[in-house]
């Protein structure tokens, strides 16, 4: 008798038991939390770059002899590229060259002066807010230029100068990239084999407009 009631009991716990033994079977961990809403990661700056500018430059050409001091001012068009850096904390560095023609001349009765092409290679220092980027820069500035005096006599020359400026940049699609910039070039004094040795400085002002791509 005894016998047979410890087997009843037995068999009632094991009743019991089976439920919870099968629920933990079958649990099941509740799922991760939906990433549907987590926001997209910003936009970088990093890479190389390459596009086309068109600008529009002014100055003044300064000779100790004729033809003196002559305004001078033009169209250019040309290509630019370079490579930017995107620090992660809104600070973006790169470096950037160019090179235009340029249609930057004047003509006053006593002679006259003209560019035939300008180019940089410069430093860049920006501030980005997502898809904008507002940047200082500066470097070295190049530039060949022909001068002519009353004479008819002419020479053309090479400068080495600087350059600083600042700009704004717009990124229209993850590739697609605007910008807008101002220049101030001083390309120093060079010596012109006109009628007389003549000593020429000059220096432009120009704002430039460029579309380019990203990689």
């Amino acid at each position: 008798m005894n016998a047979f009631r410890a087997l009843l009991l037995s068999s009632a716990a094991l009743a019991f038991a089976a439920p919870a033994f099968a629920a933990d079977l079958t649990y099941e961990a509740p799922p991760a939390a939906s990433n549907a809403y987590a926001p997209a990661a910003g936009f970088s700056w990093t890479g190389p770059y390459m596009g086309a500018v068109i600008g529009y430059g002014s100055g003044t050409v300064d000779a100790d002899a004729t033809p003196g001091d002559v305004d001078v001012d033009g169209f250019q068009a040309g290509v630019y590229g370079g490579y930017n850096m995107d620090l992660g904390n809104q600070v973006v560095l790169g470096v950037e060259g160019d090179i235009l023609w340029s249609g930057v001349e004047g003509d006053p009765s006593d002679g006259k002066a003209e560019e035939d092409f300008n180019s940089t290679l410069r430093a860049r220092a920006g501030y980005a807010v997502d898809r904008y980027m507002f940047y200082g820069t500066g470097g070295l500035a190049v530039s060949h230029a022909k001068v002519e005096d009353d004479l008819g006599a002419s020479d053309s020359n090479t400068h080495v100068g600087w350059v600083v400026g600042a700009g704004a940049e717009a990124a229209i699609t993850n590739n697609v990239i605007a910008k807008i910039e101002y220049q101030y070039q001083d390309y120093g004094k060079e010596t012109y084999d006109l009628t007389t040795a003549t000593d020429v400085d000059y220096s432009t002002h120009s704002i430039r407009a460029g579309i380019g791509l990203k990689f």
